[in-house]
């Protein structure tokens, strides 16, 4: 099926562990990106009978985890997708008990992001990553969100201990991974035209 491509980009500046610049090699990998919702699927959820948006602090206690952005708290609640409806809302029963029915997909990610996978590895440190979402899925749920997650390593900007030499010096290990940088869109573009 076509697709809608959507871009997330990063830059990284080339800097060894003694903040000199360098040319390693980058690593670049990512988890996420469109994948479709179905019915039995395990999922987070924000859920709008805990506060939604303003969730209480007995919400956040109870949730598998929340994200902070500004002055809002969104609580993430595990749950199940029990119904599709076919037009971008599914009714999630929490793992509390709790059903509500035609939550929006942006309210919703797979409570598994997926496997990484390596998108990138060479000496360039400016990326830009696709992903695409079917065009008959951006027609019938306009704003759709795409969430991926991406962690980078580089080699050649470590250093060890050379026990020969007894000096400092440049080491083949890969460097720990970055933080995890997260991208969401604000709602991939329209369709074209058929």
């Amino acid at each position: 099926e076509k697709g809608t491509s959507t871009f997330g980009s990063s830059r990284q500046v080339a800097r060894d562990a003694k903040g000199e610049g360098c040319e390693p090699t980058f690593f670049l990998a990512m988890r996420g990106g469109f994948r479709p919702l179905r019915v039995g699927d395990r999922v987070r959820a924000t859920y709008e009978g805990r506060g939604g948006d303003a969730a209480s602090a007995d919400d956040l206690a109870s949730s598998d985890a929340s994200e902070t952005a500004g002055a809002q708290t969104r609580a993430f609640f595990g749950g199940e997708i029990m119904y599709d409806h076919r037009d971008g809302h599914f009714d999630v029963l929490y793992d509390d008990g709790t059903r509500e029915r035609r939550v929006p997909r942006p309210r919703i990610s797979h409570e598994d992001p997926g496997e990484w996978s390596l998108v990138y590895v060479g000496p360039e440190n400016k990326y830009a990553v696709e992903a695409v979402v079917p065009d008959s899925l951006v027609k019938s749920e306009p704003g759709i969100n795409v969430e991926c997650l991406f962690e980078l390593r580089t080699s050649g900007t470590e250093y060890g201990w050379d026990r020969l030499t007894g000096t400092v010096a440049p080491s083949p290990e890969t460097s720990l991974p970055s933080p995890v940088a997260a991208f969401r869109t604000r709602g991939a573009p329209a369709a074209p035209p058929s």
